[in-house]
């Protein structure tokens, strides 16, 4: 009995040290990848240009003085309405060139007929902290604020005092950190090739990481990050009430919500959860909205993963082109 469990305890042992050795050869070569090929840049600053480099797309970035990803921002003309959106790299155009980000096609759409309508730009930085401290000044009649399935929730995460959350959720924030490097989120991807890999790596990260938000009955940390995020969203909708602006929600879906959706459809998991709750606090407090996987469900898949990146959770060019159209009539009727 003692020489069986002596062989049990070695063997564990060795597997235990086999994955630790992955892991600290992954962790180095992910440092010498980040050195040497450096992917998502951070702008320089205000007035300046660079390049975003990755395996599917080169990108130029323009900044200008106010530091957004757009042109210089002229006096507000006496009967324009001006409309500033703010988000994430999905309004910022990760991915694309700024001809091509939905923000200029909808102010090419919007002025097709004549010109009256200003689209600024403003992605790429925290929302609130940008119509504070530049947004207002802008004068927008309009603010269209972009939020992303995919980690927005997970983006509030620094406002949770860290005293209130417990060994276990203090390990899942860890682990989403660690699962979401690079090099290990590559090995990862290939692995998701492979459906019941898939399929067990989902389950897996429902439990530890991101993939919370899609559960039936969240635990704990996923109830005080959509608490947070609501909390966050009434906060610009009353700043922009109290400064007379209209406000319109654009939803992005998390492209596993339709492409995987299968992996989300029981009794334990729901792929609309998180839309459902942001959609029920809309309504609830009259905040106008367009979630756009309502109209990437009426698409064929083939059609709809077109919008997105095969192996990057940004929108192709395509994506860009039928955001815009979405959200072109809606506005036209806001500004009239």
């Amino acid at each position: 009995m003692g020489h069986r469990m002596g062989f049990i305890k070695k063997i564990t042992v060795n597997i235990f040290l086999s994955f630790f050795s992955i892991f600290i050869f992954l962790f180095i070569t992910e440092l010498v990848l980040i050195r040497v090929f450096p992917v998502y840049k951070e702008s320089p600053g205000p007035d300046s240009s660079y390049e975003i480099t990755t395996q599917l797309y080169k990108i130029t970035v323009r900044t200008n003085s106010l530091n957004i990803r757009d042109r210089e921002i002229p006096p507000k003309e006496k009967n324009e309405f001006r409309i500033l959106c703010l988000g994430d790299s999905f309004t910022f155009g990760l991915g694309v060139e700024v001809e091509d980000t939905y923000t200029r096609l909808l102010e090419n759409l919007l002025n097709k007929d004549r010109k009256r309508s200003c689209v600024i730009n403003a992605g790429g930085g925290d929302p609130y902290d940008f119509l504070v401290d530049r947004g207002l000044a802008l004068k927008p009649d309009l603010v269209l604020l972009q939020i992303y399935i995919g980690n927005d929730f997970y983006d509030r995460m620094s406002s949770i005092d860290p005293e209130v959350m417990s060994s276990v959720e203090m390990s899942r924030l860890i682990y989403g950190k660690i699962i979401s490097r690079a090099t290990l989120n590559l090995v990862l991807s290939r692995l998701r090739q492979i459906r019941k890999t898939e399929e067990i790596l989902f389950y897996l990260d429902s439990k530890y990481s991101y993939m919370g938000i899609f559960l039936n009955e969240y635990p704990r940390l996923e109830r005080l990050l959509a608490e947070s995020e609501q909390g966050y969203l009434r906060k610009i909708f009353d700043l922009c009430n109290n400064n007379g602006i209209q406000m319109l929600v654009l939803v992005v879906p998390w492209d596993m919500q339709f492409r995987k959706k299968y992996l989300m459809s029981s009794e334990r998991y729901n792929y609309r959860k998180p839309n459902e709750i942001l959609k029920t606090f809309f309504r609830k407090n009259n905040m106008t909205y367009i979630d756009l996987l309502d109209y990437y469900e009426k698409m064929p898949v083939e059609e709809a993963e077109t919008l997105y990146y095969k192996r990057d959770i940004h929108w192709t060019k395509e994506g860009h082109r039928h955001a815009a159209e979405i959200l072109a009539p809606v506005i036209k009727d806001m500004s009239d």
